[in-house]
């Protein structure tokens, strides 16, 4: 809690024991006064925050943007010294200095897709690639992933290719997801050497054995048909 120039205090870090108190009935909790600047509030809040067990990707991505920006302003810093506040911020929060980057990034997204992050609906790694993209671009990702679920993180990265040279339409961003998507779902089927041996003498050509093949799942397709309609 810090004093505030109005003569108010502020509650700086544990919001959620005093709502458990006011539920327990209590009319006083005792409380630490310090006297803290912006910066320094917004660190304490920032530390106390991220320390939860549970917090959303948005929420982290928030709170270590904001104890970034604050430790900028921190002049004093002698830690600062050398442009190493991801590894400071990083290291406070329990990550890796590229770890804090990426939450970070998760800031240039929209909030819908944000949201798509939240409720992991949208994995990570993809999400970091489209919040590459322009926000009009974003748009119209997220309204495909509302009509098809998925996209994959090479379609992403195919759109932000053609932006950069071209410019880059929601009809082009369309077919890109639309054909990566295709690719993605095509089913292949390998059968090694060792196993076609077993089945067919070496006599039997590639084409010979596609045919058999071919031949053998006619007959299952129409088995199958037949024991549906009987």
């Amino acid at each position: 809690m810090r004093k505030k120039i109005n003569g108010r205090y502020e509650l700086i870090s544990g919001h959620r024991r005093r709502h458990a108190a006011v539920r327990a009935g209590l009319t006083q909790v005792p409380a630490i006064i310090k006297d803290l600047d912006d910066e320094a509030a917004t660190v304490l809040m920032v530390d106390a925050n991220i320390q939860r067990e549970e917090i959303l990707p948005s929420e982290r991505a928030k709170s270590l943007k904001m104890k970034m920006d604050a430790l900028a302003k921190q002049k004093a810093d002698g830690r600062l010294l050398g442009n190493k506040k991801r590894e400071i911020v990083g290291e406070d929060a329990g990550l890796s200095g590229r770890q804090v980057q990426r939450y970070i990034n998760l800031n240039n997204l929209t909030p819908e897709l944000l949201d798509k992050v939240d409720d992991k609906r949208l994995a990570m790694n993809i999400a970091l690639e489209i919040a590459n993209l322009r926000l009009d671009v974003q748009t119209w990702i997220n309204a495909y992933l509302d009509m098809n679920g998925a996209v994959s993180i090479d379609s992403i990265r195919r759109i932000k290719e053609v932006d950069d040279s071209e410019g880059i339409t929601q009809d082009v961003a369309d077919y890109i997801l639309n054909e990566q998507n295709y690719k993605a779902k095509v089913r292949k089927l390998t059968l090694s050497e060792k196993k076609l041996n077993s089945y067919f003498t070496p006599d039997y050509s590639i084409k010979d054995i596609e045919a058999v093949v071919l031949q053998l799942l006619d007959e299952w397709k129409w088995s199958q048909e037949g024991a549906a309609n009987e």
